[in-house]
């Protein structure tokens, strides 16, 4: 689900597609939703969806906290905060002004409401073929 949504929503604007590329991978997405594989490849590129699986460690104590030789290549929310403030490039008011969406924004709101139309219609169509199921 998640990689048909890049297709018809992340993808046209990263890749700054046009319209037959974006309707090159629509058709990828369409695939994708209905043979539910792993892999799909459009535009000359192969894709492939991978499970990453996270480890957590429990001891007595419950679990285990980092150690100091796991990498983290980004500070703590809260200190990077503390940083950037201290740096004069965060202002706590910055918050309350309204966000200007860019033209880029707007398509992408465009196409993930387009999107979300799509996927409520579908989800009413396998409902309605359910209903008609359990009716015989």
């Amino acid at each position: 689900d998640r990689l048909a949504m890049d297709f018809r929503v992340m993808t046209p604007i990263r890749e700054q597609l046009d319209e037959a590329g974006r309707e090159e991978y629509a058709k990828a997405a369409d695939r994708l939703d209905e043979k539910r594989g792993a892999g799909v490849a459009v535009a000359g590129r192969r894709f492939r969806v991978a499970r990453v699986e996270q480890l957590v460690r429990i001891g007595p104590d419950g679990p285990e906290g980092p150690r100091p030789s796991d990498f983290d290549p980004e500070p703590p929310v809260e200190l990077h905060s503390k940083q950037l403030r201290e740096q004069g490039l965060l202002d706590d008011d910055e918050d309350a002004a309204p966000v200007e969406l860019d033209d880029d924004m707007k398509e992408m709101r465009r196409l993930m409401d387009k999107e979300e139309a799509r996927r409520a219609a579908r989800k009413r169509e396998k409902e309605a073929k359910k209903g008609s199921q359990g009716a015989k």
